[in-house]
This record gives C-alpha cells, sequence and structure tokens, in this order.
C-alpha cells in the first residue's frame, strides 16, 4: 500500500501545477500555411525528410534544403514509379508448389481431405503401413515453413525498399496501412499475399 500511496503523491505532484490552466498552443499549430523562406534550412529539411520518410543522408537533406519549402514537399508528394527504376522487384525463391492450392486451413482439415480422396497438397496417401497420412502432413508443415521463411524474406526486401527509396513518403503511407489493416502470415499462410498488399 505504501508504493500506491506514493505513486499517487507522485501523479498528484506533476499534473497539479498544470491542472486547471489552458494549454499555450505553439504559434505554428493549426496553422497550415508554407514555411516562410526565412525558416526553411538544413534543419527543417531533414525534419521534413523524417516525418515524411525515414530520415535521410546529409546528401539528401541538402538536396532538399536547396530545393526550397514549396519545391520540397512537391518533390516528396508526387511522385511517379520511374523514379525508383534502381529498386529491384522481389526476386521469388520459387519454394511455390501450385499443386498446394488451394491450402487448407488447418493440419486436421489436410488430413480429413486427404483420408476423404486419397491425397491432399498434391501428395497421395500411402497405400498400407502405419502413418499413411505422413506424407500429406510433412506436406503441409513443410509449407508452412518455407511461407515462413520467405516471409521473412520479404520484411528484408521491403525493409531495404523503404531505406533505399526516391519517394520514402510512399513506402511510409504503405506502412501506415499495411499497420492498419494488414494481415499477418500465420492467418494467410501464402506469402504471395502477404507480398501483393505492398
Amino acid at each position: 500500500m505504501p508504493l500506491l500511496a506514493s505513486f499517487f503523491a507522485v501523479f498528484l505532484a506533476t499534473t497539479l501545477p498544470t491542472a486547471g490552466f489552458p494549454q499555450q498552443l505553439d504559434s505554428w499549430q493549426s496553422d497550415l500555411s508554407p514555411i516562410p523562406s526565412a525558416n526553411w534550412n538544413y534543419d527543417t529539411a531533414a525534419h521534413l525528410l523524417e516525418r515524411a520518410g525515414f530520415g535521410g543522408t546529409p546528401a539528401q537533406i541538402q538536396t532538399l534544403a536547396e530545393m526550397g519549402a514549396t519545391q520540397a514537399v512537391a518533390y516528396l508528394v508526387r511522385f511517379d514509379a520511374s523514379t525508383n527504376s534502381h529498386l529491384s522487384a522481389f526476386d521469388h525463391s520459387g519454394i511455390h508448389d501450385p499443386g498446394l492450392e488451394p491450402f487448407p486451413p488447418s493440419r486436421p482439415a489436410t488430413t480429413n481431405l486427404a483420408r476423404e480422396t486419397g491425397e491432399a497438397l498434391g501428395i497421395k496417401v500411402k497405400p498400407t503401413g502405419n502413418r499413411r497420412l505422413q506424407p500429406v502432413v510433412n506436406k503441409f508443415f513443410y509449407w508452412l515453413r518455407a511461407s515462413r521463411l520467405e516471409t521473412e524474406r520479404v520484411a528484408y526486401w521491403w525493409a531495404n525498399r523503404m531505406v533505399s527509396s526516391e519517394t520514402p513518403l510512399q513506402e511510409k503511407i504503405a506502412l501506415f496501412w499495411h499497420g492498419h489493416y494488414a494481415v499477418n502470415e500465420g492467418k494467410v499462410r501464402d506469402y504471395r499475399k502477404l507480398l501483393n498488399e505492398l
């Protein structure tokens, strides 16, 4: 109980001095007018790159600073695909097997399908012996692991693309929407579906 009382005392001590006083806003907050040319410099260009992307090299910051505020914003907002022609597309490893489609939602669904039809995931059930469904189960878990590893490759590829892009705002927007709507690999079980989101 003394710990709770001391926490409460610290809370009151830090909040009471400001309680009841209106928060004063800086003069620029809620102001959407362009920044004056006199205020545009290397530091504000660096700040813009941090907010609209993932920061920049000193050379990139200097280039933006020399453009002026209006041109710098236009450069970041109006992007086209040819700007990033130096970025390579994702290099698929070839791990995907079309015989896996449609991929069952679970291991029990896979074995039930194999039991009913005599095959699943492009693998036939063993005609005799113990563990007749084992090859199907092996293929199921092999694909889960392979897809997970390929998803990690997609993540590394995308991270490299984000930091190497000449259009950082485009990548930051994609990251925002990916975090907002994205599914995870464990649910879709196919790295290609995650790659299509990007």
